[in-house]
């Protein structure tokens, strides 16, 4: 076999092809679970089981470090190793030895990071995430076909506790990190065009507000107007942290609901309806609550909302007729026609007493926001 030039036998060429398949899977999924963070994929693997809660997962607050989602890391860290895993049996043995030993290192740190990013998603955040799941075991199974290649590839542990140290200032750490530097700014750079800070400022009407269902007193010194989309995930986020603040500052605080479905989204439209007609029976934030809750645990159709409707005690004969009458396309369209008017074209996008917020913003900025919009009330 041409490829045993590069291994000193059969069992390492092997080894080492089962280490670019692991690589390779691992790469796969944090490129979806990187794609499913920043909203993409909501009908995909995380939506076949009920059980499973992808969403919380991407988006608690131990979901990102320095601003980069984990997946970012992880997209840079499988992408970087690929790379690194199938040039390295071309260098000389003396870079291969550095190399494969910078390897093993950072899978044996992946391997340890996994034990304790498991233990948050099962029991503090009581999050099944598969693809979490997977990539977790296909850490320790990564480390532990790289040390069993490493010991046959290099022969003796000490050799390898030998080259530890220099094996970060090598060709191979190089070669890892300028990728991994590289693939860590794109993450950064996209996470970042998904949560944009306030740049107009444009008060909304009261009277263009008039049917628009309100969670807090009118009256309040913070009104806060959102245009949102029951399928897009930062959407959800936002919700979440909406309610925060909203709880944390009682009576200081409204929220007002706009419908904005993207056309994108397939089931965005029908869970607007649904929830224009809770809004009808007095129930809007509860079936807003529910289908947000919803969102990522359960794919979206009318059967689904159907259930929530009935789970809320809502009269489902009149659930049932509104969910596709013209009065309610009619409240959508309005609202969407709303939003254009203001310049909203994606959501979510949302006016904190007119200063308007186009994309998702974290709880961290949006708390100060309200803290400096509370001074200014003063």
């Amino acid at each position: 076999m041409k490829k045993l030039r590069f291994f000193k036998s059969r069992t390492t060429f092997l080894l080492w092809l089962g280490l670019l398949f692991i690589v390779a899977i691992g790469l796969t999924a944090t490129i979806y679970l990187f794609s499913y963070t920043l909203g993409g994929h909501q009908g995909g693997l995380c939506t076949l089981s009920s059980s499973w809660h992808c969403e919380t997962a991407t988006h608690s607050e131990w979901s990102s470090l320095l601003g980069i989602p984990l997946s970012g890391w992880g997209l840079g860290f499988y992408a970087s190793s690929l790379l690194l895993l199938a040039t390295l049996p071309r260098f000389t043995y003396r870079v291969k030895k550095k190399g494969y030993t910078f390897l093993l290192l950072l899978f044996f740190l992946a391997c340890c990071a996994s034990f304790p990013l498991g233990y948050i998603n099962l029991f503090v955040l009581q999050a099944s995430c598969p693809i979490c799941s997977l990539l977790h075991i296909l850490n320790v199974f990564l480390f532990a076909t790289a040390l069993l290649f490493t010991l046959k590839e290099l022969n003796a542990l000490s050799h390898i506790l030998h080259l530890l140290p220099s094996s970060f200032f090598s060709l191979s750490g190089a070669l890892f990190l300028l990728p991994f530097l590289l693939i860590l700014t794109f993450s950064w750079f996209q996470y970042r065009q998904h949560s944009r800070t306030p740049v107009k400022s444009q008060v909304i009407s009261s009277q263009d507000l008039m049917n628009a269902p309100i969670r807090g007193i009118s009256s309040a010194p913070i009104n806060i107007v959102v245009f949102s989309d029951f399928q897009c995930t930062f959407c959800k986020h936002l919700a979440w942290n909406l309610d925060t603040v909203w709880r944390s500052y009682p009576g200081q605080i409204s929220i007002r609901f706009l419908h904005f479905p993207l056309a994108s989204h397939e089931h965005a439209r029908l869970a607007s309806s649904a929830a224009c007609c809770a809004q009808e029976q007095g129930h809007f934030w509860c079936m807003h609550d529910a289908l947000y809750k919803t969102l990522g645990a359960a794919p979206l159709s009318q059967e689904l909302f159907v259930t929530i409707a009935r789970n809320l005690e809502l009269n489902t004969d009149n659930f049932d007729s509104c969910i596709n009458s013209h009065q309610t396309q009619n409240h959508i369209e309005e609202d969407m026609a709303l939003g254009r008017k203001y310049g909203v074209g994606g959501t979510p996008t949302f006016f904190v007493n007119g200063k308007k917020v186009e994309g998702y913003i974290d709880l961290p900025p949006l708390q100060e926001m309200i803290k400096q919009e509370l001074k200014q009330q003063r």
